[in-house]
């Protein structure tokens, strides 16, 4: 079966676990027109008519409720890139697709306890979180305890869902803490380096996310995981992560502010190789890493203010090579830090076509000697090779048809990248820019 059958199939079976919940609706009249036009056969519709007879038992005797939401982005961009330090060039490249769909399914297992799934295509680890969450109230203890994969609270903006987002994308400083990490291993090898930390990003583990019991506003956070952002606890040499957030946050007066600082420490997180040896190569180091976050937020009326600071400092962090990430026994600790700040104004109400509202984010990388490609923390950018520090410049506008369930934005973005990493040179520098048009759907 190809993928294109695979995602429709998806989407049917989908829509038959939302049309549970209504008794009237037949089902095979839909299904035979499928099998008709040929988009199914009739064995898969055999198979999803039985799994939609079935459905009862999907939903356990003690579950108070079940719902699911889903979000599509499509987007249209134009990229622009400048010749690389690797001597390639790049024509301009215009590309229309699917950003982001994402599936999310929610069920209330009692008063006080539910599990959430969601997913995220395109992408090569459709897995996006899961987990198991019970609410507490005690005098002494109050807040949420969660288990399972989810990510840690490092980096704000990657705690925003992608509909509360005032940019297409999040500042491309959450990709590179975060992500996948440096990647790159096969059978105990190391095969090819991220410029990516990995520092932040998803991990598995146990969350708490607790207030005061007296004051709701003063509130805090801790988690163990696993140190290696991901799924799984065994491969990879994975460590343990800890992390401690204290925060104050105010509701329900003329102005929201939230501020706070976030702590964390990963053992094991970074992977090097033998100095005297080429890639694919047997790691002979971990290293640890530590960083901190701060972050506020304040919102007044119409008008909306974020910024945060990012730093991290790994053991074996510096790049040994001017063209690729490449880290060895003879790297130096790095230290990378950026921060970005977003402003946003609701400028213009348009009745029953909703609001307009420019937008504008300055963000800024410091990679100390890392290095960064933008392949790796920009999406549909290609690798214009390494460097050491990146400016980026956002503008754009989002139009709130039916606020977050129908929006469209139109951005331009601009990011200078200079330096070189291993020799600190300042000679290299280049440029690369985007035109972004994207439609949301929340249903």
């Amino acid at each position: 079966m190809d993928i294109k059958r695979v995602i429709f199939l998806f989407f049917v079976v989908a829509l038959f676990s939302l049309k549970s919940f209504s008794e009237n609706y037949d089902d095979s009249l839909l299904l035979d027109t499928l099998v008709e036009k040929g988009i199914i056969t009739e064995q898969e519709a055999i198979e999803i008519k039985k799994s939609n007879a079935e459905q009862a038992v999907c939903l356990p005797a003690v579950t108070k409720s079940f719902k699911a939401v889903f979000i599509l982005q499509t987007r249209f961009t134009h990229t622009h890139q400048h010749t690389s330090p690797l001597g390639v060039s790049f024509s301009d490249t215009n590309r229309f697709y699917i950003r982001r769909f994402i599936p999310a399914f929610f069920a209330d297992i009692t008063e006080n306890s539910k599990v959430m799934i969601s997913m995220f295509f395109p992408s090569g680890n459709p897995l996006n979180t899961f987990d198991y969450e019970i609410d507490i109230d005690h005098e002494i203890f109050k807040g949420k305890l969660l288990m399972g994969y989810w990510m840690v609270n490092y980096a704000t903006e990657e705690y925003d869902s992608c509909t509360q987002l005032f940019t297409p994308d999040r500042s491309f400083l959450c990709l590179y803490f975060g992500s996948y990490g440096d990647g790159g291993f096969d059978a105990g090898k190391k095969t090819a380096y991220s410029t990516q930390l990995g520092f932040a990003g998803y991990h598995t583990g146990v969350y708490w996310y607790g207030e005061h019991p007296k004051n709701p506003e003063l509130k805090y956070s801790l988690a163990l995981v696993n140190s290696q952002p991901g799924f799984h606890f065994s491969s990879r040499d994975n460590g343990i992560g800890t992390w401690l957030t204290l925060e104050y946050e105010t509701k329900n007066r003329p102005y929201n502010l939230r501020s706070g600082i976030t702590f964390g420490y990963s053992s094991h997180l970074t992977a090097a190789i033998d100095d005297a040896n080429a890639l694919p190569s047997n790691i002979v180091e971990n290293g640890d890493a530590y960083g901190f976050n701060p972050f506020l937020r304040f919102n007044y009326d119409r008008f909306t203010f974020h910024a945060e600071l990012m730093y991290t400092r790994l053991e074996y962090g510096r790049t040994r090579s001017s063209n690729i990430p490449l880290y060895t026994n003879k790297s130096e600790a790095a230290s990378p830090w950026g921060f970005y700040v977003m402003t946003a104004y609701k400028l213009f109400k348009l009745g029953d076509w909703g609001e307009i509202e420019p937008v504008f984010k300055f963000s800024y990388l410091d990679t100390d000697g890392r290095g960064v490609r933008l392949s790796d923390v920009v999406h549909s950018m290609k690798n214009n090779g390494l460097y050491d520090k990146v400016y980026a410049y956002y503008g754009g506008i989002n139009w709130y048809v039916r606020g977050r369930y129908l929006k469209y934005t139109v951005g331009f973005e601009y990011y200078d990248i200079f330096g070189d990493p291993y020799t600190g040179s300042s000679a290299r520098n280049g440029a690369t820019n985007q035109i972004i048009a994207q439609m949301q759907i929340l249903f």
